[in-house]
């Protein structure tokens, strides 16, 4: 199944189509980005996160071609463009200022940039970055160790389902 098809069929079967106003040409809607770059890294390997250079090049023509692109100042002055739509990133990946503004640039698209403030003039990782990466650097035996230490229990858990299971329990969520 591709990627457009699971889109669209995750919208029909939560029923989206009749709350969101994706579909209509006098709707704004977000497109939103985290990161352009060259290739994954320990940190953001299989988040999906990363558009390689050259993709994110040719979606943002895509996009220019198919949709009115409006800026920030539109957008929240509501101003009505149709068949409109706003481009915006989370995060504001130090990639995204390598890679991707250049092509902001050079087709002239305005875009929305989210800085994560608490990463900014430290060297600091986000937090769901730092959990991707112990999610696939670390076995589970060390997990077992680490959640057995911090919560002084000693407990031998077979699978993540069972941690959650204990965790969830534990603090009653």
């Amino acid at each position: 199944m591709k990627i457009g098809q699971i889109f669209y069929k995750t919208i029909y079967n939560y029923n989206l189509h009749k709350r969101l106003p994706l579909y209509s040409k006098d709707a704004n809607i977000a497109y939103c980005y985290h990161s352009v770059g060259k290739m994954e890294n320990q940190f953001n390997d299989k988040l999906n996160t990363l558009h390689y250079q050259d993709v994110f090049y040719n979606q943002i023509k895509i996009l220019r071609d198919k949709f009115n692109i409006i800026s920030y100042k539109d957008f929240i002055n509501n101003k009505s463009i149709k068949n409109s739509i706003i481009i915006t990133f989370d995060d504001g990946y130090k990639d995204l200022f390598t890679y991707g503004l250049p092509i902001l640039i050079e087709l002239k698209i305005p875009a929305i940039i989210f800085l994560n403030t608490g990463v900014i003039n430290n060297r600091d990782i986000l937090w769901t970055n730092k959990l991707n990466y112990y999610f696939n650097n670390i076995k589970f035996e060390d997990v077992n160790r680490i959640i057995n230490n911090v919560y002084n229990i000693t407990v031998k858990f077979k699978d993540y389902a069972e941690i959650k299971n204990y965790l969830l329990s534990e603090f009653d969520i």
